[in-house]
């Protein structure tokens, strides 16, 4: 103390009036050189966080401050964990050394505190490893790895959210390791160094006080809970927390020193693991280093239990499973690959996965790489992906080439590297990938121009086929799709052949019909001249006669020239009725106009009409059974099918005979029969009774144009009904008139 205050004294000579300093941060702030060279008193309370080794030097922290001190006074330097009093001055940097900041060199120090520390700052693992707070008193928590004794200070392995790093305490009472922090949660607070030492460490503290036990470990790494993959990769959080899965070996790669694995798990996730890189105990103190599993030896198939720190890696590289210990449960399992698409790979969505695609070869690459190892590419286009297939053999092991025409199966892992390029695909080995023959597009073009060949006619098809061989007998795998094509052909050649006597088939039954069409019309036009002809006659010779000799005629031989004219005028009329009353049917152009009508007196009044212009002696007997009421129907067309079926009834009946019409109600639909004792429809005419020009053989010189029954069957059709007949030749034959008419 006497030599301090000596010192102090001297010192004094030049800054007798300058106060101390008393904070850390102001010590700082007047560098290395102004520090050396005024030599300013100081007085500070701060803490002692950490010791040198090498020598009575102590690292101070104030108010989240510290600086480096070295320790002049006599007496023993105190112990970290205290809070002390000192008196010193400032001093520049040890020469030659790092970081250039002041430092202090103490005169005196008093204890004020034991056993205390300066509030930490609270760190994530992976600053610690990186040195952010150096010469700061920090709190980081992990997971143990491994732990170990070295002298009188504790080396511990911690993993924590995005790696690990290697801590030490210091001043531990001589023992065995503490295995119950084997694979347990830590909260460390210590003194984050400057940079990594010779052991990677990173962070020093002292005592034992300064580790907390959050989450209690085991000494049997096994005993670790069950991992769930699918809740880990959605979850944002990771804590370094050891997880147990029962997965699938699916590859194993070295690349020393760690060993890598690729897994499926239980439910088919796949993820990447690493070993943990054991310490090895020393032989003559075995029980100094914590125990580890030996890393086993592991072929695709095994079926394992594996233990480690999980991570999910927010760009989207999938689950990683680090500082991993295993144990085999089963040998030798089977197991597929997932056959998947090109663009699953490229998206990323089966990462570390063994999985299995088609595509086209579009290059192929090899490089060396150091140590002489070899890796060769083959590029795959699929659809409008592309994905890298790669070989890395240290063996010598090479990829065959590939043409672009070939299709590629490929089977490995999907950004098998670990890194975070998408759409690659590791192989295993050159087994992985294999050439299909050539691709089915390539194969569908050569098919077309084959067809378009061929299409040009035999000989050109020959010399196409021959050209063809020519050019493709370069590329490998072809003899196949040839055959293939030749075959196409022969087929294309049967079938072309078929659809030739198809057309020809058709375009016979298309003359037939047209004949038949062209038959028809001839009958009707015929049918029509002659219906018009007659009328057109009696109407001509009767007007010449009244022309030349009405004033000499009679009255009443006027009025039967007159009445002869009337009736032929309105057959004429009747006919281009029907036949323009068809026209509009078919075309769909005529609208049905329906309206409450006594049907039975209607029947009555049409039956009168129909009756006095078929100018015949036979008569009509219209009976009726009780109706529900008016019935609502088209009288237009009522009237055609009421008429036509009418006057045929009394046409085809021999003279004086009588027509029997009977109605009656069916629910909502009036049942109108209408009977003749005529001649008769033979039956082979009876099919095609309802066909347009279509008259029965047994008709004779009875005028007709074969439309009056098509116009009765257009008009019941429109009304929503139907007409249907039964005949016998030469005894006659009843029409049965359906129609739905009351609501």
């Amino acid at each position: 103390m006497r030599a301090a205050a000596i010192l102090l004294w001297l010192h004094g000579l030049a800054w007798a009036d300058t106060q101390p300093l008393t904070s850390l941060a102001e010590i700082k702030t007047l560098g290395s050189t102004e520090a050396e060279r005024e030599r300013r008193p100081v007085l500070v309370k701060a803490f002692i966080i950490g010791t040198s080794r090498s020598g009575p030097n102590a690292y101070l922290q104030q108010d989240g401050e510290s600086i480096l001190a070295d320790y002049k006074a006599t007496g023993i330097l105190p112990l970290p964990n205290t809070e002390v009093e000192m008196t010193g001055i400032t001093r520049g940097a040890i020469p030659n050394q790092q970081p250039d900041e002041p430092r202090i060199e103490i005169t005196s120090m008093r204890v004020l505190n034991e056993n205390v520390t300066p509030p930490p700052i609270i760190a994530k693992l992976e600053e610690v490893v990186r040195c952010q707070y150096a010469r700061r008193w920090v709190e980081v928590e992990g997971t143990v790895l491994q732990v170990r004794r070295v002298g009188s200070d504790l080396q511990v392995i911690l993993a924590g959210d995005l790696g690990w790093m290697i801590f030490y305490v210091r001043g531990v009472p001589q023992g065995e390791i503490p295995l119950q922090w084997v694979n347990a949660r830590l909260r460390v607070r210590g003194m984050n160094l400057d940079k990594p030492d010779a052991m990677g460490m990173t962070l020093a503290t002292y005592d034992l006080m300064n580790v907390t036990v959050v989450i209690p470990g085991s000494e049997d790494c096994f005993q670790a809970p069950a991992g769930n993959a699918i809740e880990l990769l959605k979850s944002t959080a990771r804590n370094g927390n050891r997880v147990r899965f029962t997965a699938t070996v699916l590859h194993t790669a070295q690349t020393p020193p760690e060993a890598w694995i690729w897994l499926r798990d239980e439910g088919g996730t796949p993820f990447l693991a690493n070993f943990i890189i054991p310490w090895k105990p020393d032989p003559l103190a075995p029980k100094l280093t914590s125990p580890t599993v030996p890393n086993p030896v592991l072929r695709s198939g095994d079926i394992i239990e594996i233990v480690g720190s999980p991570f999910t890696d927010p760009a989207g590289l999938g689950l990683w499973l680090r500082y991993c210990e295993a144990r085999v449960l089963r040998s030798g399992g089977n197991f597929d690959p997932l056959p998947i698409d090109g663009a699953s790979i490229a998206n990323g969505s089966h990462r570390h996965n063994l999985v299995t695609f088609k595509g086209r070869a579009a290059s192929q690459t090899s490089a060396t790489l150091q140590a002489a190892r070899m890796v060769e590419a083959v590029r795959l286009r699929c659809g409008e992906t592309e994905v890298e297939a790669y070989l890395e053999s240290p063996d010598g092991e090479h990829l065959v080439k590939y043409s672009t025409d070939d299709l590629i199966e490929v089977t490995g892992m999907v950004s098998a590297d670990g890194g975070g390029a998408k759409g690659r695909l590791m192989l295993r080995s050159a087994s992985d990938i294999r050439s299909l023959g050539t691709a089915p597009e390539v194969i569908r073009a050569v098919q077309i121009r084959n067809l378009i060949i061929a299409g040009g006619g035999g000989l050109l098809a020959l010399g196409g086929i021959l050209i063809m061989r020519r050019r493709l007998r370069r590329e490998r795998f072809l003899s196949h799709e040839i055959r293939v094509l030749n075959a196409s052909l022969e087929n294309r050649v049967k079938e072309r052949t078929m659809e030739l006597e198809q057309a020809r088939a058709d375009l016979h039954a298309s003359l037939k019909e047209e004949r038949e069409v062209g038959e028809l019309k001839s009958r009707f036009v015929s049918s029509v001249s002659h219906e018009f002809r007659t009328p057109l006659g009696v109407i001509m010779s009767a007007t010449d006669i009244l022309t030349r000799y009405r004033d000499r005629l009679p009255a009443e031989r006027i009025g039967e020239h007159l009445q002869e004219i009337r009736h032929a005028t309105r057959q004429m009329s009747s006919m281009m009725e029907d036949i323009l009353l068809l026209g509009r049917a078919e075309a769909g152009r005529v609208d049905i106009k329906p309206q409450p009508v006594n049907l039975n007196e209607f029947c009555h009044r049409l039956a009168d009409e129909t009756r006095s212009a078929a100018a015949q002696t036979g008569h009509t007997v219209i009976t009726s059974d009780p109706l529900p009421g008016p019935a609502q129907i088209d009288e237009m067309l009522f009237r055609h099918i009421f008429n036509n079926l009418l006057h045929n009834a009394i046409k085809y009946s021999p003279e004086e005979a009588a027509v029997h019409v009977h109605l009656r109600a069916e629910g909502s639909k009036a049942i109108i029969t209408i009977t003749d004792h005529g001649i008769g429809i033979p039956l082979e005419d009876q099919p095609k009774l309802f066909e347009p020009f279509a008259r029965a053989d047994n008709v004779g010189h009875l005028p007709g144009t074969g439309l009056g029954l098509v116009v009765v069957k257009r008009c019941a059709e429109l009304h929503g009904g139907d007409v249907s007949f039964t005949s016998q030749p030469g005894k006659g034959t009843t029409f049965t008139i359906t129609l739905p008419v009351w609501n």
